[in-house]
């Protein structure tokens, strides 16, 4: 609720983003966060997020499309050294969400969006779900 608050008042449109102590670890109050490097989906290492029912949705995607999909651990405290091409979101909610930006402190990250790992996900899901979850 406080980190909601604190970004609101200067990203209305911002979804905040809590990582660990060790910045290892990074998840949100509406879903889950995951990377996508050298075309494969990163999810947290379980464990140290909760590991959502859609997360699950995701990994069965990413096995039924051949996309390749892990658990790591991710230096979010150095995302430069990180070769990120896509952040995505994932809830109950609202299904898939692919990120544009990720804002630190004092820099900023964009990431292509919808990336194409993104867009197949957001295509499996709703097929998955008999509606297109864009709409």
């Amino acid at each position: 609720w406080l980190a909601n608050h604190r970004v609101h008042d200067t990203q209305p449109t911002a979804v905040p983003v809590l990582l660990s102590d060790n910045g290892r670890s990074a998840d949100t109050a509406i879903g889950a966060v995951l990377a996508v490097i050298d075309g494969t989906v990163v999810c947290a290492t379980q464990g140290t997020v909760l590991d959502s029912i859609s997360v699950q949705v995701v990994r069965e995607l990413c096995q039924n499309l051949g996309i390749p999909c892990i658990s790591s651990s991710i230096d979010w405290l150095n995302l430069q050294t990180e070769a990120i091409s896509e952040l995505i979101l994932t809830g109950s909610a609202f299904g898939i969400a692919g990120v544009r930006t990720l804002i630190e402190i004092d820099v900023s990250h964009s990431f292509s969006w919808p990336g194409l790992i993104t867009k197949r996900l957001i295509a499996g899901w709703s097929d998955l779900v008999g509606r297109n979850i864009v709409d």
